[in-house]
């Protein structure tokens, strides 16, 4: 089988696990193909980088669904590219893998986990193309050429497995020994556009914060605020209340049970012992 053309398409072969039978992550190879497929817009100039944001510089289609669906929402507003890579990457992989089942490359399996959630099972059709993909990737790392003779798709093929910890490429021994490698092929990257560079040495940032990591992405968890003690006026005339103060849990406790005058003074002697005279209630007050 013919290997498949564009950075995106060959990008999903890379991210694929043969142990593992399916994608090594998945939340993870969507934010490598939703940078890919911008890069490779970029490499067609339909893209172009003005003043830090991306704006489109060809609005003619180019037949690729997911291609096209970027194209369009790039027409439509004004971001930069790192913004752009954060923006509908699940929906970008999706469009991607229609592609390929339609190219015969890969198939896509419905599974249950733990009988509740259904999750996505990719299968590839042809495991000899698919190691050769890996082998060619881990060969750029390797620097088998030096980073400016490499392809500039191949060079980004290879900086975006780097970002992306893609385990059949570069393993975490791998990213200490061809440190020198990398960092020349993601400067290639610059070439393309300065900040789309930015954006692929940041994608290992936006994809832990995505996978709550770091707290999440979208919700910043807040510390719950403590309980404010509010003082109640005292039941009508006939009932007897006494506001006991839990110094613990900063919770205010009324009384407000019918009782007669002996047991409302015993538990205003127990609230004048457990508060101390500094916190005694005022006269007033009580």
């Amino acid at each position: 089988m013919d290997r498949p053309e564009g950075v995106p398409y060959r990008l999903h072969l890379l991210a694929y696990d043969l142990d593992k039978e399916d994608l090594y992550d998945r939340t993870r190879t969507a934010f490598l193909m939703r940078a890919a497929v911008l890069t490779e817009l970029a490499l067609q100039g339909k893209l172009v980088e003005v003043e830090g944001t991306v704006k489109v510089a060809t609005p003619d289609m180019t037949g690729d669904q997911a291609l096209d669906e970027t194209l369009l929402q790039v027409g439509a507003d004004r971001r930069t590219w790192k913004s752009w890579v954060r923006r509908d990457y699940k929906e970008t992989l999706e469009a991607a893998e229609r592609q390929l089942v339609a190219q015969g490359l890969i198939t896509l399996h419905a599974k249950k986990v733990l009988g509740v959630i259904t999750k996505t099972q990719v299968e590839v059709t042809d495991t000899v193309l698919e190691k050769e993909l890996q082998r060619q990737a881990r060969d750029t790392l390797h620097g088998v050429l030096a980073a400016d003779q490499v392809d500039p798709a191949d060079a980004v093929l290879a900086a975006l497995a780097a970002a992306g910890s893609v385990r059949s490429v570069v393993s975490r021994k791998d990213r200490h020994t061809y440190k020198g490698q990398v960092e020349a092929l993601t400067v290639r990257v610059g070439e393309i556009a300065p900040g789309l560079e930015k954006a692929v040495r940041a994608i290992s940032m936006t994809m832990i914060a995505a996978q709550g990591g770091l707290g999440g992405s979208r919700t910043l968890r807040r510390r719950r605020p403590r309980p404010r003690r509010v003082r109640r006026p005292l039941p009508a005339r006939g009932h007897r209340g006494v506001d006991l103060f839990d110094d613990i849990g900063g919770f205010t406790v009324e009384i407000t049970e019918r009782c007669g005058d002996e047991l409302a003074g015993l538990l205003l002697r127990r609230q004048h012992s457990f508060l101390g005279p500094d916190r005694q209630q005022p006269a007033e007050d009580r």
